[in-house]
């Protein structure tokens, strides 16, 4: 996603002045049994001259409780099984991500990817 902070808003916590494409819509289906989710990325965002913004400054939140996105940095999270069948998990959800904007990161395009891992038993 994008996210533009005004300059007088640097590192003081406030919302980021305009956020772009920060909210996901997932869907996990598989048929053998519970699905185990895993997010893989660098622990920093960079911009190409050394300098880091840290995924600890980013927030997740998901519409729906059975498909919590996973932390950064290899955290992992497991889906409660769907009653559609004995080992059939069909779950959507909205995930949202925003910025948290409490350190005074230099100014820059900052990029970083999070790689989501869907394993099945």
């Amino acid at each position: 996603f994008d996210f533009t902070t005004n300059s007088a808003a640097v590192g003081t916590g406030a919302a980021a002045g305009t956020i772009t494409g920060n909210v996901v819509d997932v869907r996990l289906f598989g048929n053998n049994g519970q699905i185990t989710l895993t997010a893989t990325n660098a622990a920093n965002l960079t911009n190409g001259a050394g300098d880091t913004i840290p995924f600890t400054q980013f927030t997740r939140a998901s519409s729906n409780a059975g498909l919590a996105v996973p932390a950064f940095s290899g955290g992992t999270t497991s889906p409660a099984l769907v009653a559609v069948g004995s080992k059939i998990t069909d779950l959507t959800a909205q995930w949202t991500f925003n910025y948290l904007n409490t350190i005074n990161a230099a100014p820059g395009q900052y990029d970083g990817v999070v790689t989501y891992t869907a394993a099945m038993p």
